[in-house]
């Protein structure tokens, strides 16, 4: 066993350079291909080339979702027409798991996304949950009449 461990701290101080890659150093057993950390400083968006936060806070005004660090959901029971784009925006450091009628969606910490609602059946209640949070809000999802 102590042969193991000295072969194997004899392997890795030899080869220690040879598996630096970008500043990161893989072990035995470890992929080349790291991992990406959400950083809380920022929010992030998966809609690239997308407005800063607060541009984005004025455009969805009384269409965003706000969870909080309890994935309490603000405002509660909001009603919104077919087909609007929304904003769900995490204002935790931790990231959440949003999940609307069974489709989820990721939140890195103080992260958000831009998300539309559609339904084929009006009117519809989505129910939202937050993590483990089951109903933390729900959305009534209402028919867009046009005057034509």
């Amino acid at each position: 066993m102590v042969a193991i461990v000295i072969v194997l701290a004899a392997l890795w101080l030899w080869k220690g350079d040879k598996l630096s890659q970008n500043g990161l150093t893989l072990f035995p057993g470890d992929s080349a291909t790291p991992s990406p950390t959400p950083k809380p400083a920022t929010p992030k968006s998966s809609v690239p080339g997308v407005a800063n936060y607060t541009q984005l806070v004025n455009e969805y005004v009384g269409r965003r979702l706000q969870f909080n660090d309890k994935c309490q959901m603000t405002p509660v029971s909001p009603t919104f027409k077919n087909g609007t784009k929304i904003m769900l925006d995490n204002r935790s450091k931790d990231p959440k798991t949003v999940t609307i009628n069974d489709v989820k969606y990721s939140l890195v910490g103080y992260g958000y996304q831009l998300v539309t609602l559609t339904s084929k059946t009006l009117p519809q209640t989505l129910n939202i949950n937050c993590d483990s949070l089951v109903n933390a809000g729900k959305v009534l999802l209402q028919a867009t009449i046009s005057n034509q």
